[in-house]
């Protein structure tokens, strides 16, 4: 639950970067560009809220990634390190308190179901009211308005119905399955009745209706976010900017002065504003100066603009994958009580057939951020099984054989990243992972205890420069601590 959240956090982040920056764009050339190019370079910033892909090296999932605090310190024995009262016994730090079930992402992840399902309730079944009372209303519009009409669609046959209803102020495009164009009452002259279906059409045609079902859900789905809002009003000026720039392109002069007062007059009719499901002809009166401005000021695209137009694309698809989002994975935890364990113990039933090195040049003390088969997850509190260490390192600190051996597997996969897995005879094999790279060995190789074989880096399912060291005994996972015999495990204060 609580990466679900994390996941909903990320792509709010990465969606609101990627509107703030079309945004900013947008004010910057949109005097200088059609409305057209901006009303769908806005799908790329609602598809980053709704697309859930990332990696862990993205921008969000930097953002997101908590900071590693770490559990324990490994150190080599010496004096003045506290001996365990039972020798061999191994305690996770935090481990009652943190076992315990949080509730608090449950209690988030209703509260945002909650705001999400009731604002997606009210914009649908708003929506099918409003159609289920237009058609109690609704009767075929006149003989030579449906003529108009035919005209405007040409030959073909499933364009939306023509019906005439009291219940709208001015035209107005309803339905995505079943679209139909309502007129008003009020009988308009042929030249504005020509102006009104031909920027209805033009939302039809260009399947404006599913864009703003999209718009509706991301809406929802990130009421708590501002952003969201503002671009969802952006959105819907650029719709109506465009369409009113599609339909008067190739209009003279006098006829573009026609459709502003027919726009005039659909603003003074549009008393209960744009509906978020339905394309009006008619506009609030906050859009209609600019709407106005905008196709009384055709202008061409000059070259230079179009390549600036090409460079806006190129950013915003780069962006969009820098942005990314949580790319999920388990956090490291932090230390509630000291914790000191000294090693190794081997086990009466299995002897240990050799002794490890360490598998880095760490000196004589090295941070650990999960022991084996005691990771205890930060947010859900819930302990994991864990088939290796994490030791704490720098990127790119030289990952060592830990012993004499051949490199059985150099691979990659999400969990571990790049990894590869040596065997050391009697059973014995090891495995290094999250690397930079497979690059440093190959499946085959002989290797010496203290050769390189790797670099850490933070692949796979990782949030954090780590390196994640694993021992198998006959095929079944073994404690690593148990092959370091002069190592000790302290708290982690610094």
């Amino acid at each position: 639950m609580a990466d679900h959240l994390l996941l909903l956090m990320s792509l709010a982040l990465s969606g609101s970067l990627m509107a703030v920056t079309v945004a900013f764009f947008r004010t910057l050339l949109k005097k200088r560009t059609p409305r057209t190019f901006w009303y769908y370079l806005w799908l790329l910033a609602l598809l980053r809220f709704l697309c859930p892909l990332g990696t862990q090296q993205s921008l969000s999932d930097r953002l997101m990634e908590r900071p590693a605090e770490l559990w324990v310190t490994v150190s080599e024995a010496g004096e003045g390190r506290p001996v365990p009262e039972k020798e061999g016994a191994i305690t996770i730090a935090g481990e009652g308190d943190k076992s315990e079930t949080k509730f608090w992402p449950y209690v988030l992840a209703a509260l945002w179901g909650l705001g999400a399902i009731t604002a997606l309730a009210a914009r649908y079944f708003g929506c099918r009211r409003l159609r289920q009372e237009l058609d109690r209303t609704a009767y075929p519009a006149d003989e030579w308005e449906q003529a108009v009409y035919r005209q405007l669609a040409g030959r073909r046959k499933d364009v939306p119905l023509l019906l005439r209803t009291g219940g709208v102020e001015s035209p107005v495009l309803i339905g995505l399955f079943r679209p139909i164009i309502y007129i008003p009452e009020e009988k308009l002259e042929r030249g504005a009745l020509l102006y009104a279906l031909s920027h209805e059409l033009v939302h039809w045609r260009r399947r404006d209706l599913a864009y703003k079902h999209l718009v509706v859900l991301v809406t929802s789905l990130y009421w708590f976010d501002p952003v969201v809002w503002l671009m969802a009003r952006a959105i819907d000026r650029d719709s109506e900017l465009s369409c009113d720039q599609e339909v008067v392109k190739n209009m003279s002069l006098h006829q573009r002065t026609d459709y502003g007062r027919t726009l005039l007059w659909a603003a003074e009719r549009q008393g209960r504003g744009v509906r978020p499901l339905s394309a009006p002809f008619g506009s609030q009166k906050s859009c209609l100066r600019e709407r106005i401005e905008a196709i009384m000021k055709v202008r061409k695209t000059s070259k230079l603009t179009k390549a600036a137009l090409w460079v806006v694309t190129a950013a915003a698809a780069i962006s969009f994958v820098v942005v990314g989002a949580y790319a999920g994975g388990e956090r490291t935890s932090s230390a509630a009580e000291p914790t000191v364990v000294q090693g190794p113990v081997p086990s009466e039933e299995m002897s240990v057939p050799a002794e490890l090195s360490w598998p880095f040049d760490g000196g004589k003390e090295v941070k650990i951020s999960a022991l084996f088969e005691g990771r205890v997850h930060p947010i859900t509190g819930k302990r994991s099984e864990h088939t290796g260490i994490d030791f704490v390192l720098e990127k790119e600190t030289p990952v060592l054989a830990a012993a004499q051996g051949t490199v059985t597997e150099v691979g990659y996969n999400t969990e571990y990243g790049n990894y590869v897995e040596l065997s050391h005879g009697g059973g014995l094999s090891t495995k290094y992972a999250h690397l930079v790279s497979g690059d440093f060995c190959q499946e085959g190789d002989q290797v010496t205890a203290g050769q390189q074989i790797g670099a850490v880096g933070k692949t796979g399912k990782s949030t954090g420069y780590h390196l994640h060291f694993e021992t198998m005994l006959d095929g079944v996972w073994v404690d690593p601590m148990d092959y370091f015999p002069e190592a000790r495990v302290t708290n982690g204060a610094a």
